[in-house]
C-alpha cells in the first residue's frame, strides 16, 4: 500500500505554501475591480486555509478507501486485482487534474469573497453556466457573501465564479 501519511504531509506542504498566495491574489483582483486597496482579513484567510486542509485529508482518505476496497474485492484473485489496480492508476492522473482544478477554483473563489467582505460589500454576482441544474439555478444571480463563502463550487470541476457588484 502507498504511504498515505507521506502523501498527506506532502499535500499539506503544498496547500500551506501556495493557497495563501492564491487567496492574496484573489483579494488583489477584487481590489483591482474596485479600484482601491482592500486589506485581507488574516483570520478569515487562515480559516479558509484550514478548510482546504480538511478537504485535502479527505482526498487522501478517499484514495486509501478506494484502494482498500479493491484489495478486499479481489482478495485471492491476483490477476483481477492487478487489472483493477492498473485501471485505478490509469485514471489517477485524470482524477488528480480534476482535483487540482477544483481545489484551485475553490480557494480562488473563497479568496474573492474574502476580498469582497473586507471591502465592505454585501453581495456578489454568480456566474456558473447552465451545464447542469445546480449551476443553472444560481447562474447570473445575486447571492450574499455568506452564501458564496459556503458555496464556492457546486461540484467537482465546477466553473463558478463570483464577481463584484459595482453598485454595492
Amino acid at each position: 500500500m502507498p504511504d498515505f501519511d507521506a502523501a498527506e504531509n506532502s499535500l499539506e506542504r503544498v496547500y500551506k505554501r501556495w493557497y495563501p498566495i492564491l487567496i492574496q491574489r484573489a483579494v488583489a483582483d477584487v481590489a483591482a475591480d474596485l479600484g482601491r486597496d482592500v486589506p485581507l482579513d488574516a483570520t478569515a484567510a487562515a480559516t479558509v486555509t484550514e478548510q482546504i486542509g480538511a478537504r485535502v485529508k479527505d482526498v487522501i482518505s478517499t484514495q486509501r478507501d478506494r484502494l482498500a476496497t479493491l484489495v478486499n474485492t479481489y482478495d485471492g484473485n491476483p490477476d483481477a486485482l492487478k487489472a483493477a489496480l492498473q485501471e485505478a492508476l490509469d485514471t489517477s492522473e485524470l482524477r488528480a487534474g480534476v482535483i487540482a482544478k477544483t481545489e484551485t477554483r475553490h480557494v480562488v473563489n473563497q479568496g474573492r469573497v474574502l476580498g469582497m467582505e473586507s471591502a465592505g460589500l454585501k453581495q456578489t454576482l454568480v456566474f456558473d453556466g447552465d451545464e447542469d441544474d445546480a449551476c443553472a439555478s444560481v447562474n447570473n444571480t445575486r447571492q450574499t457573501l455568506a452564501w458564496a463563502l459556503a458555496n464556492p463550487l457546486g461540484h467537482p470541476n465546477c466553473q463558478r465564479s463570483f464577481e463584484v457588484i459595482e453598485e454595492d
